[in-house]
């Protein structure tokens, strides 16, 4: 008489069991009390800073909107994900992510390479009062785009290199 061990797989359910323990009930409750009371937490401070003359009309409509996402946000917070069933062992190991990664540290080098000599032409030019100094968060709103410019082309380069 031949015997077989369960697969791994067979043990896995569509949506896991909680790495605190307890079956899929446990996770389903859990995540969808956690998630409502995370949803209507937000509501009412939401509420309470932008609507506060209708607190109760916007709490519940905002938690009604908010609540699938909050669920959703709590189970993955709470699922053992070698528990459900089809999921990938390793989804942060892909090869999106190690050009991603490869991206930010050329963007890192990149943006270092424009700011570096940038940094002390605006300062002299700001002394100097060659022209005017533009407001912070035009600067901020420039550097930012350059980052994420920068981070974008690589990501690109890096994709068509691999590729």
């Amino acid at each position: 008489m031949r015997t077989e061990t369960p697969s791994p797989t067979s043990t896995r359910s569509a949506w896991g069991r909680s790495r605190f323990g307890g079956g899929q009930t446990a996770l389903i409750t859990a995540s969808l009390l956690g998630g409502l009371v995370l949803a209507a937490l937000f509501s009412l401070v939401l509420g309470a800073l932008v609507a506060a003359e209708h607190l109760g009309l916007f709490l519940i409509i905002g938690t009604a909107v908010m609540a699938p996402v909050a669920c959703a946000g709590v189970w993955a917070t709470l699922v053992d994900r070698s528990t459900v069933r089809g999921a990938v062992s390793r989804p942060e190991r892909t090869i999106e992510n190690d050009w991603f990664d490869k991206a930010a540290v050329r963007c890192f080098y990149t943006v270092g390479i424009i700011l570096g000599p940038a940094i002390p032409l605006f300062l002299i030019a700001e002394a100097r009062q060659w022209w005017p100094a533009p407001p912070t968060s035009l600067v901020l709103t420039a550097v930012l785009l350059l980052i994420w410019g920068a981070w974008a082309v690589h990501y690109q380069l890096i994709k068509r290199a691999e590729s």
